[in-house]
């Protein structure tokens, strides 16, 4: 007769629920601490919770002396990272609407980071939007 062995059982930790988030479309403004190169004055989020394979959004004013050359757009959500170029939409390279659109190919629970990086050939400057 084996011997007896004592078996262990492993009990996964649970996560804790997801925060809320907000629906629909909506804006945020922006204060840094920079004084220098491309500078962000708020935008918006269109949807703030898109829907999987739905397309979000993200549109950011920037202001800068001068001309911004690239503007990138990268989501984070829980287990991809997604870099989305940036297009100018409305108003100059100095003084604009920039907009990135993305489509929702992963859960966004419990990562949901919105990162816009923007360059004037010589400077750069980078906003974090925690979404959740």
């Amino acid at each position: 007769m084996p011997p007896f062995s004592k078996t262990t059982m492993l009990t996964p930790t649970p996560k804790p629920s997801p925060r809320p988030i907000p629906s629909g479309k909506k804006t945020f403004s922006v204060s840094s601490g920079k004084k220098t190169g491309p500078q962000f004055q708020g935008g918006a989020i269109d949807p703030y919770d898109p829907t999987m394979k739905g397309t979000q959004t993200i549109s950011v004013t920037i202001v800068s002396t001068k001309p911004v050359t690239t503007a990138t757009l990268t989501m984070q959500t829980d287990t991809k990272t997604k870099k989305v170029p940036m297009e100018i939409v409305s108003g100059t390279s100095t003084n604009g609407v920039w907009e990135g659109t993305w489509t929702v190919d992963d859960s966004y629970l419990y990562t949901y980071v919105a990162t816009i990086t923007v360059t004037d050939g010589t400077e750069s400057n980078k906003i974090d939007l925690t979404l959740r």
